[in-house]
């Protein structure tokens, strides 16, 4: 069981670990040693040494094309309407990507990355080839 107290500290998170084994590929116990990590997942969020969130927004956008991926078969079939393809992405795909957004700080850039995200899955789910693209003039 690991005991986590995080610290923000010369640019890098620290991690106490107290009786873990395994840790990062390597054998052995670390008894109240200190580990000094660049990233780490903690209770499904991303952490980085910079205290940003452009890691656990990447993070989650991954996760969101994974699961688009396994659902592939729902968006490849012409069975389902394009309002039900729409309804099930923000069922089944919306919640991972925005798990935790709350805390989010965003700027301009990740806020372009998931718009762009939620683009890429209405798209995807409704057969629209990335070529065909519409002006807003």
């Amino acid at each position: 069981m690991a005991i986590f107290r995080f610290y923000k500290m010369a640019a890098a998170a620290i991690l106490y670990f107290k009786n873990v084994t395994n840790f990062n590929g390597r054998n052995g116990q670390h008894h109240g040693q200190k580990v000094e990590v660049h990233t780490f997942r903690y209770l499904g969020a991303m952490f980085d040494s910079d205290a940003g969130y452009a890691t656990e927004v990447r993070s989650r956008i991954s996760q969101g094309r994974e699961r688009m991926g396994m659902l592939s078969s729902l968006w490849i079939g012409r069975t389902l309407s394009p309002q039900l393809k729409a309804r099930l992405i923000q069922a089944l795909v919306w919640p991972i990507v925005t798990y935790g957004s709350e805390a989010w700080t965003l700027n301009k850039e990740l806020t372009d990355n998931i718009e762009a995200f939620e683009m890429w899955c209405y798209r995807r789910a409704l057969r629209i080839w990335y070529a065909e693209h519409v002006s807003n003039d």
